[in-house]
C-alpha cells in the first residue's frame, strides 16, 4: 500500500535504499577512492523506479533482510575508510563536496524516508 497518493509503498522505499547502498559500495565509493575525475552517477529516476519495482516482486521479509545485509555491508565499508578520506573533496555533476558532507546528505535522505514510514505506521495505528 502506498504511503500516500502518488507515493511509494514501504517495500519500494526500502528497495530503493538497497539499490543505493549497493551502488555506493560497488561503484560510487570505489570511483571516489580511486580519484576518478567524474564519480559514477546512474540515471537516478530510472534506477529508483527499477529498484522500487523489483522490491514489489519480493516477500516483505526478503526485502527487509536484504536491506539489513546491504546496510551492514555499507557500514563495514565506511568503517574501513581512513579518517583522512572523509575530508577529501570530490565532484558529482556540478556539486563539489567532502565525503563527510556526502554521507551527511545520505543520512538526511534516509531519515526522511524512515520518517515517512513511521508517520504512515502511526496513521495506520490511529485508524486501526
Amino acid at each position: 500500500m502506498p504511503l500516500a497518493i502518488g507515493k511509494w509503498a514501504t517495500c519500494e522505499i526500502i528497495g530503493h535504499l538497497i539499490f543505493w547502498d549497493q551502488f555506493l559500495i560497488e561503484k560510487r565509493l570505489p570511483s571516489f577512492l580511486l580519484g576518478t575525475e567524474k564519480v559514477v552517477t546512474p540515471k537516478v529516476h530510472e534506477a529508483n523506479a527499477t529498484a522500487a519495482s523489483m522490491s514489489k516482486e519480493k516477500l516483505k521479509g526478503e526485502v527487509i533482510h536484504e536491506f539489513i545485509e546491504e546496510r551492514q555491508r555499507l557500514l563495514t565499508f565506511i568503517n574501513e575508510l581512513s579518517h583522512e578520506v572523509f575530508d577529501q573533496t570530490f565532484s558529482i555533476g556540478k556539486s563539489h563536496l567532502t565525503l563527510s558532507d556526502y554521507f551527511k546528505g545520505l543520512m538526511d535522505h534516509d531519515l526522511h524516508h524512515f520518517q515517512q514510514i513511521e508517520d504512515f505506521m502511526m496513521d495506520i495505528d490511529k485508524k486501526g
